[in-house]
């Protein structure tokens, strides 16, 4: 990957339906340069995890996608693209005293609640990536939510004061970048290693729920293909994809 300011390659717009969406579109009909970053101020339909949706506030938060072409990466390890985004959103609030911990897979939390989300698209082609797409939602000013989202925060709310979006979004995308160039240089090692360090519960005794089986573990780390690791009492070892484990909390 060459080097270059990933804010010099913005495509800025009021309002899109899906900066995910676009950003495929745009991998798929034209192959812009690699690190184009689509950003909007609006979504009227910003994507989530499993079909659903990330709603953010117009001119208050940060929502983009960067366009990626890492066709040296294997498919099965591409969780190691969800991993630069997540250290880039965590260093990056770090520098605002604002520290986080990251929620497998897909979430930054921090002890207020959720403050950023990620959203990954690969296309798969002859057993190599084709293009990926990066997308992340961050809530920056945002200072009310909608009911129906649960433990949202922003930075904001954090630092209890107003942000400048620009310098926010110009530091972000900064700390990105440091973290795709790790995964260009392959230092596979190195990423996983901060990764696990900054997941939320690590080596915490806590209970979950994998389909009717109710068990205490803690999380121990990923593996290669980002499934998350959890030790049961008796020491044993369980890998678990999206949506295979939950957190279990007793209904009061």
């Amino acid at each position: 990957m060459k080097k270059y300011n990933l804010y010099k390659k913005l495509k800025r717009f009021d309002t899109l339906v899906s900066t995910n969406d676009y950003a495929v579109d745009l991998a798929k009909s034209e192959k812009p340069v690699e690190g184009t970053v689509i950003m909007a101020d609006y979504q009227t339909k910003g994507k989530g995890q499993k079909d659903t949706y990330w709603i953010s506030e117009k001119g208050s938060n940060l929502t983009f996608s960067i366009i990626l072409y890492p066709s040296f990466l294997d498919p099965a390890s591409n969780f190691f693209l969800s991993m630069v985004l997540s250290l880039g959103i965590v260093d990056m609030l770090l520098s605002y005293n604002i520290v986080t911990k990251i929620k497998w897979p897909n979430d930054i939390f921090t002890s207020n609640g959720k403050i950023a989300g990620i959203l990954i698209e690969n296309a798969i082609q002859n057993d190599k990536i084709k293009y990926s797409v990066l997308g992340t939602g961050l809530n920056v000013n945002q200072e009310i939510f909608p009911e129906n989202i649960s433990n949202p925060t922003s930075m904001m709310i954090e630092q209890k004061g107003l942000l400048n979006r620009e310098d926010v979004l110009k530091k972000l995308l900064e700390s990105i970048e440091y973290w795709i160039y790790k995964l260009y240089n392959q230092d596979f090692n190195i990423i996983k290693d901060q990764y696990e360090q900054q997941l939320l519960y690590r080596n915490q005794l806590k209970e979950f729920y994998a389909g009717d089986d109710i068990f205490a573990g803690t999380i121990k780390g990923i593996n290669e293909t980002g499934q998350l690791l959890i030790a049961d009492k008796s020491n044993s070892v369980r890998a678990y994809n999206f949506k295979e484990v939950m957190y279990y909390q007793k209904k009061t």
